[in-house]
């Protein structure tokens, strides 16, 4: 007898971001039988609500025990995908069952014995880096990055829109042509 996870969205807040989704038909054939099944989600606004301080993205009400119901059941492969490490949103979810978790914008992963992969940085990448944390540091925007070990992400969530603007027109003009020799790239998310 196959168990299958109680799949219903919680009342919590959490929001469909594409509206008409027939989520038990979706559900339904989720569950057909032979059928290889791999879910990947996002954190930061998929199980999580985004917020302005980071470190407040708890988890939205019930998604802990669905996920834990999901991967008690054996019938479905789950990866967690993050520009996040992958040490900050295990912390989050602090599941009891073993979960795959790709951070870093696949920079690092956590597999499901617990090992860890991680991929490094040509020292030319990361001389390139640190001269933008300079030059950040100069324009007074320093608290707006968040330095990772793979890149550094100049969040501007919470930030007026025109003090936005000025952040991306200073970081278009004068570091879109720069970052080119250091095998960097601009990526806006």
């Amino acid at each position: 007898r196959v168990v299958k996870p109680s799949l219903r969205l919680p009342e919590s807040g959490m929001k469909l971001l594409k509206h008409g989704v027939n989520l038990d038909l979706f559900f339904r054939t989720l569950w057909k039988e032979n059928v290889n099944r791999l879910l990947m989600l996002d954190y930061d606004g998929t199980l999580a609500p985004f917020k302005v301080r980071r470190e407040e993205a708890k988890p939205y009400p019930g998604v802990r025990k669905i996920l834990g119901d999901i991967l008690r059941s054996g019938q479905v492969k789950m990866a967690i995908i993050s520009g996040r490490p992958v040490h900050e949103v295990n912390g989050f979810l602090d599941l009891d069952e073993p979960l795959e978790i790709w951070g870093e914008h696949g920079f690092e992963r956590r597999l499901t014995d617990n090992s860890y992969l991680r991929k490094g940085l040509l020292p030319l990448q990361n001389e390139g880096i640190e001269r933008f944390i300079e030059w950040a540091a100069e324009r007074k925007l320093n608290s707006f990055l968040e330095l990772k070990t793979s890149c550094v992400a100049l969040h501007w969530r919470g930030v007026n829109e025109k003090d936005r603007k000025r952040m991306k027109q200073l970081v278009d003009a004068e570091w879109r042509e720069t970052l080119q020799p250091f095998l960097l790239e601009i990526r806006p998310f």
